[in-house]
C-alpha cells in the first residue's frame, strides 16, 4: 500500500505537472503552427503566416481568440500526470 508521504508526493507531482502544462501550451502550441507552417510552404500551400513567434501568437489571438491557445490542454494535461506519476512511482521503488 502506499503510505501518505507517497501520496502526497504523488499529488504535489500531478499539481505541478498540470501548472507547468497550463503555462507552457500557448508557446507550444504557438511552435506547433510555425514547424507546420513551414512543412506547408515547401508542400502545395504558399504564402507565409507567421513572420515569428510573436507574430504568429498575435496572429492567432486576434483571429481565433485567446481560448485557442488552450486546444488541446485536456491530453496534454491527462498524459503529463500519468507520466509524471510513473516516473515518481519508478523512482521511488527503485
Amino acid at each position: 500500500m502506499i503510505d501518505e508521504d507517497k501520496l502526497k508526493g504523488l499529488a504535489s507531482g500531478a499539481i505541478a505537472g498540470i501548472i507547468a502544462d497550463v503555462f507552457t501550451h500557448p508557446l507550444s502550441t504557438v511552435k506547433t503552427r510555425l514547424q507546420c507552417q513551414g512543412a506547408a510552404t515547401k508542400g502545395s500551400l504558399t504564402g507565409e503566416q507567421y513572420k515569428g513567434f510573436f507574430s504568429g501568437f498575435r496572429h492567432i489571438v486576434k483571429t481565433e481568440g485567446f481560448s485557442s491557445l488552450y486546444r488541446g490542454i485536456g491530453i496534454v494535461v491527462a498524459a503529463g500526470i500519468s507520466v509524471k506519476h510513473i516516473r515518481l512511482i519508478t523512482f521511488m521503488k527503485f
